[in-house]
């Protein structure tokens, strides 16, 4: 992920995983310790992460992951998800 990481709450972890060939991305958000449980990927609610799914299958979408600092001026570190089989009209 880079050398800032993915955070959406101080103080707890997160992680991208990558189905790159079913075009799927998804971002889990969890603790650590005695307060890390098993994440269901169907239970993602945007708070404890997110699924990103690909317009096409065969996008690769994730191919490439890379952190960009805060574009947005939110306060939070943004993601940028490259996509390498993307087909682009016009």
């Amino acid at each position: 992920m880079g050398s800032k990481g993915l955070s959406w709450t101080p103080g707890r972890v997160a992680m991208l995983t990558k189905a790159i060939r079913w075009s799927l991305l998804s971002a889990l958000v969890g603790a650590t310790g005695a307060h890390a449980r098993v994440l269901n990927v169907a239970d993602l609610d945007g708070r404890n992460g997110l699924l990103i799914a690909s317009d096409r299958y065969g996008d690769r979408i994730g191919y490439s992951v890379a952190t960009i600092g805060d574009i947005n001026g939110d306060g939070i570190d943004d993601v940028a998800l490259g996509a390498r089989e993307a087909l682009v009209d016009g």
